[in-house]
């Protein structure tokens, strides 16, 4: 329950925090340079998940702070919670745009149903929400089947992530480039295809050999990692000019809600189907049984 109430609390947080702060970056980042921006911030914060994945892994794999006890991830708890507090310092040293004057009141079921109606934001949320499902469906799972099934400690299955990171680092000036030439639509529309296609491999993932298995996956976290780059970049870029500047805000605030939405019941629905609460196979069969008997 402890568990659970910190996770709502975390992720009502981040929904609040995280339209008001995609609002102010597209108020102080002109229109012309948010491919760049979001390509060089992207290829920094995957440089610093690459250092700190492998950190956390060496930690968690020393048997002092492995995963059986809990002091090892307080101390990566810890030190997030540290990175983050930096964070908000960081951001109050960068200069603010001014404010426009108020305008008149407006109701609320008006402001909340404006975005709707727009054509451009209706689409992006349509591709985003598939999206979102079928990453949240296999997304949190990936780690336990790395762990529980290949049987990968926490230190590789960090080296494998951050070569996922290094890749999005390679990549993501490549999508800019490609982007601002052809358009950012372009870029979704391959990268999710790369990202989609790049998932096949885990169906002949040799157990048993472990080099083999790092060999096969790394080659195929490569592939992941420039996808995810290509695509993150994109949709960051169309979210950020698809919602006029008028109520900019409330663009960011639905779309924060509706894909928290998506991610929790795909994240409960990928639960269902790999601890098998989902077996249609045992339904049908019993199904079966039971008009026999009938």
């Amino acid at each position: 329950y402890y568990l659970a109430a910190a996770l709502i609390a975390h992720a009502s947080i981040t929904a609040l925090g995280s339209s008001a702060w995609l609002s102010w970056v597209a108020d102080i980042v002109p229109s012309e340079h948010r491919g760049r921006f979001w390509s060089v911030r992207m290829a920094t914060q995957a440089l610093f998940d690459n250092a700190f994945f492998i950190a956390a892994g060496v930690l968690l794999a020393w048997p002092r702070f492995s995963p059986e006890k809990p002091l090892g991830y307080m101390l990566v708890f810890g030190f997030a919670f540290l990175m983050g507090e930096l964070d908000l310092l960081i951001h109050a040293f960068v200069p603010d745009r001014p404010m426009p004057p108020p305008e008149e009141h407006v109701r609320l079921w008006t402001l909340l149903a404006a975005p709707w109606k727009h054509a451009g934001f209706r689409n992006l949320m349509v591709f985003r929400i598939v999206n979102t499902f079928g990453v949240g469906v296999v997304g949190p799972f990936a780690f336990m089947y790395m762990i529980e099934e290949l049987g990968l400690s926490t230190f590789w299955v960090a080296v494998l992530f951050s070569i996922n990171s290094l890749a999005s680092v390679v990549f993501v000036d490549l999508w800019r480039k490609i982007g601002d030439r052809v358009g950012y639509r372009t870029v979704a529309s391959i990268s999710l295809t790369m990202s989609a296609t790049g998932l096949i491999y885990w169906w002949f993932l040799p157990q048993g050999n472990l080099i083999l298995v790092l060999c096969v996956m790394a080659v195929a976290e490569v592939w992941h990692g420039a996808a995810v780059s290509g695509w993150m970049l994109s949709v960051n870029t169309l979210n950020m000019n698809v919602a006029p500047e008028k109520h900019r805000s409330v663009y960011f605030a639905q779309v924060t809600v509706v894909l928290a939405l998506v991610t929790g019941l795909s994240t409960f629905c990928g639960r269902a189907i790999y601890t098998g609460d989902l077996d249609f196979a045992a339904a049908q069969k019993r199904a079966d049984e039971l008009n026999g008997a009938a």
